[in-house]
């Protein structure tokens, strides 16, 4: 995964990685430093998201989940730190 910052936001892009079944969904974890901070729904024909609403001067990491009919991926590799601009 990763990330650029925007104006209060983040712009995401991943490759999905679920082999072995259809991807249902997907889930975007957003982290402040090394706390998770929510967990945002993603379609699973996703391979973007623009995060907003996100504080200024804050330093965000991201990852990915994937889930099938087998269960959940692991949570793919957190992205590069991102500070969003005022």
């Amino acid at each position: 995964m990763t990330a650029k910052p925007g104006r209060r936001t983040a712009q995401l892009s991943w490759i999905r990685t679920v082999t072995g079944g259809s991807l249902t969904k997907q889930v975007v974890r957003v982290y402040v430093g090394k706390k998770r901070v929510t967990v945002l729904k993603v379609s699973a024909a996703a391979t973007s998201l623009r995060v907003a609403s996100l504080a200024p001067g804050r330093v965000y990491r991201f990852s990915v989940v994937e889930v099938n009919e087998a269960g959940r991926s692991p949570a793919s590799r957190l992205s590069n730190k991102v500070v969003p601009r005022r």
